[in-house]
């Protein structure tokens, strides 16, 4: 009908009309394009400045973002991972990392969040040499239960993972390989599977291989089940806190649900077992957070650096705008006059302003690329997840935002003040050449930059403080010329303790008697090597202290030359010697932070201390028989801890670090160091040879590249700084 004709006529006329617009508006942007391109030609040094100015600050911008994202934002590689928790026992002290057996299974029964035992795992960390066919090798393992990889929800690349029947007592011997042990020590052999590997002496066969990327929670090479034996279900073990639990919440099960029921579960076994679990809690915290919370706090603090070192950036370029504006007053004045709009002005400098952003932002990515493989390179060790970090289809995304954003911007400001020119003024000036305005502007943007400058350097120069603070700690030790290593005897092998004495003191007089060395001895732990072993405790003839109350103390075990080797001043009493033998009276030593702690203005000496001790010939602890200086094992930035030391003739121990204190060059020392080792036996490996400043100076990298981070980081913001500055002037 007619009424139907002229509305289909109007409907095609809106289309027409439509697509013109939208070919005006490309032909505009088009004509923006190629003359904003002309501009930058014609002006090669500014061009260069900008672009060079911008690859600096998105580059660095994008490639701390690049780790940001790995480690803070991007998801576990397991299935479903917001499900994954951690679960922790809270005593009086804060949160520990972990359970006794025996909590774990009570635990594990009666959690209905997680689903039972299907949904809940433990792990504890183990130590493992293999040995065969060429150099016997130290790998790091994990003994898991079966769930354990369940619960992560991942897949086996090869074979399968362990079953329930693996952790029943006298079950076969069998491992998991990771698949970088896979190829890295067996070529990517496909025949692995099947096939047996000596592991700690015994052979252990091969059942699966681990998919890349599933080695959590650190990266270890192997697997093996955790078996529940005899031991393990002891009840006298309730205490033993070693194992590690995790958990996927079932769906539709809330943090704060399961952290209800864990705090439930935490209640019932302090009633139903007193002397274990008096005051211990238990909480539920999400994997995620728990693997990243010791590098959460410095990740976000670089991330703000950058970006003050990319607002800088932005300030200078805004400024070269403005400078530049203000030659061009002639050209947008003449525009304006011939009846370009203010709108269709700015638009034109804003397409000038993200031309000169997509080529920093280019150059930007390819600097972010060499930077991100830089820090990858130079992080210290512990970093999670640092390894996978990239420029990848996020990381790009993220440097176009920055990129575009960028410039808009340091693009908008110039745009805005170079649109509303005094046509009057600026036309009658002509060919003498126009004043340019907006000094207060770009007065403003230099006092902006150099602000932000300044903020930085005075983190950066805090950090360098706060570093040459730490380097100068005392740390109770010398570690002038010492050199050391570690190994631990299988227990197939060297099953009783006079084995293990024997073999260690043969090691000890093996490395004295090289060229060089002055004195050597033996230890359980090195300082500030990460980890400690602590027990409970009580002193005889004081009050009974109500159960669960009972203090705790760090035990290490040492020869009567450790403390030569590595420097310890005596304090008082003696030293431990050749009286403090197997058999003899039971003695100990304390530090001073344990002396200070446990005996204010009373003399320790001669006191007997009593250790919460699975064997009950070592439950009679010893008597104090002397007093040595703190020694740093926890961290450069924390105070000593109280420690006891046993004898290592009295209490053998088949994991076992090697002190040697000598003259001449450490790494010829540590290569007759190995050779004594192997010919001593050929199918042991020894880890962390090397000079004990190593050590040292690792215990301080993760504060040292950060400082290094932040420095470099102030140092380009007061390079931006003056260049833009002078650039103004």
């Amino acid at each position: 009908d007619l009424q139907g004709t002229r509305e289909y006529c109007r409907a095609l006329g809106e289309r027409k009309e439509k697509r013109m617009r939208w070919t005006e508006a490309l032909e505009e942007l088009g004509q923006d394009v190629r003359y904003a391109g002309r501009q930058l030609w014609k002006s090669p040094a500014f061009t260069l400045v900008a672009v060079l100015t911008l690859a600096l600050g998105t580059g660095v911008t994008t490639a701390i973002y690049s780790v940001v994202d790995t480690v803070l934002l991007r998801p576990l590689p397991f299935a479903e991972p917001d499900r994954l928790v951690r679960v922790l026992p809270l005593t009086r002290e804060g949160s520990q990392d972990a359970f006794s057996v025996l909590n774990f299974l009570d635990w594990r029964r009666q959690s209905t969040s997680t689903g039972g035992s299907r949904g809940a795992a433990s792990y504890d960390g183990v130590t493992l040499n293999l040995s065969g066919d060429g150099e016997p090798e130290r790998l790091q393992g994990m003994s898991v239960s079966a769930s354990f990889f369940s619960v992560l929800g991942v897949k086996p690349l090869r074979g399968r993972f362990f079953t329930e029947g693996d952790e029943r007592a006298g079950a076969p011997r069998v491992v998991v390989v990771s698949e970088e042990l896979w190829r890295r020590s067996f070529g990517a052999d496909p025949g692995l599977v099947g096939r047996a590997i000596t592991l700690n002496g015994e052979p252990s066969t091969v059942v699966g291989i681990t998919a890349r990327g599933a080695r959590y929670p650190f990266k270890p090479d192997l697997w093996i089940p955790f078996v529940l034996d005899e031991d393990a279900l002891n009840p006298t073990n309730r205490g033993a806190l070693f194992l590690n639990a995790i958990a996927r919440l079932e769906p539709g099960v809330s943090l704060e649900k399961a952290r209800a029921e864990a705090a439930a579960i935490a209640r019932r076994l302090e009633l139903q077992y007193p002397e274990a679990n008096t005051g211990m809690g238990m909480t539920v915290e999400p994997m995620q957070s728990d693997i990243v919370a010791d590098v959460r706090l410095p990740l976000l603090v670089l991330m703000g650096a950058v970006v003050c070192v990319l607002l800088i950036a932005c300030v200078n370029v805004a400024n070269l705008l403005l400078v530049r504006a203000a030659a061009r007053e002639s050209e947008i004045a003449i525009r304006s006059a011939l009846g370009a709009g203010r709108s269709r002005i700015i638009r034109q400098l804003l397409t000038e302003s993200v031309g000169l952003a997509l080529l920093g932002g280019a150059a930007g990515v390819l600097l972010a690329h060499w930077l991100t493989r830089l820090l990858v390179r130079l992080a210290p060790e512990g970093t999670p997840r640092l390894d996978e970090a990239g420029i990848d289809a996020p990381v790009l995304l993220f440097g176009l935002g920055v990129t575009i954003l960028t410039g808009l911007l340091f693009g908008l400001v110039p745009a805005l003040q170079a649109s509303r020119p005094d046509l009057n003024r600026t036309l009658k000036e002509g060919a003498r050449g126009a004043k340019g305005g907006g000094g207060r502007v770009r007065h403003a943007l230099v006092v902006v930059e150099t602000a932000l400058a300044v903020i930085l350097l005075a983190g950066a120069g805090l950090l360098i403080q706060s570093f040459a603070r730490l380097q100068q700690v005392d740390l109770g030790f010398d570690t002038e010329g010492v050199v050391t290593f570690r190994f631990v005897l299988p227990g197939t092998k060297y099953p009783e303790r006079p084995q293990i004495e024997s073999f260690v003191n043969g090691i000890v007089e093996r490395v004295e008697r090289l060229p060089g060395v002055r004195t050597a001895g033996a230890g359980f732990i090195m300082p500030l090597s990460g980890s400690d072993f602590s027990l409970s405790f009580t002193v005889e003839g004081r009050p009974p202290v109500p159960q669960g109350q009972e203090p705790a103390i760090k035990v290490q075990v040492a020869t009567p030359e450790f403390f030569q080797a590595l420097g310890i001043p005596l304090v008082r009493g003696r030293i431990f010697d050749a009286r403090d033998r197997q058999g003899a009276p039971r003695v100990v030593l304390l530090n001073q932070a344990a002396a200070r702690r446990y005996f204010p203005g009373e003399n320790p000496l001669g006191k007997r201390i009593q250790l919460g001790w699975v064997r009950d010939d070592e439950r009679q602890g010893g008597e104090v028989v002397g007093i040595v200086g703190d020694m740093k094992q926890v961290g450069l930035d924390q105070p000593a801890e109280p420690e006891l030391y046993m004898p290592f003739a009295q209490s053998p121990v088949a994991s076992i670090s090697v002190v040697m204190r000598a003259s001449g060059d450490p790494a010829a020392l540590a290569a007759a160091a190995r050779a004594q080792v192997r010919e001593a036996d050929p199918d042991l490996p020894i880890y962390n040879l090397g000079p004990l400043s190593d050590s040292i100076a690792a215990a301080s990298a993760q504060p040292r590249f950060y400082m290094l981070l932040l420095g470099a980081f102030a140092a380009v913001a007061l390079l931006l700084a003056a260049v833009g500055i002078y650039g103004v002037m």
